[in-house]
């Protein structure tokens, strides 16, 4: 199943993000009021990218996101320090939605 990732750069300093699948079978359900509001987003610039490996900038030339593809990684890193990690011992399972079967 294709999964679709989604990066949120938000004000004050703060990544949103999300992972369903592609093509749902149904909407996920998502807490209702968590949020009062969307939150106000910011631009996201392309730094580098190849078909594994997708850096993104965060406003500060410091601040970067890095996506790697395969295996599933997400960093966030300032400058040579790492400050967020998603998925670095590859342990990240998604279960995607089936059809129920009696």
């Amino acid at each position: 199943v294709r999964l679709l990732l989604e990066l949120y750069r938000l004000q004050g300093n703060m990544t949103r993000v999300k992972i369903n699948e592609l093509k749902p079978l149904k909407p996920r359900f998502e807490v209702p009021d968590v949020l009062i509001a969307d939150p106000i987003t910011e631009l996201l610039s392309v730094v580098s990218h190849n078909e594994n490996h997708l850096v993104l900038s965060l406003g500060g030339s410091e601040q970067q996101l890095v996506v790697n593809a395969r295996p599933f990684r997400l960093d966030i890193i300032e400058g040579p320090q790492v400050l967020v990690s998603l998925n670095s011992r590859g342990l990240l399972s998604f279960e995607h939605l089936r059809e129920r079967k009696d």
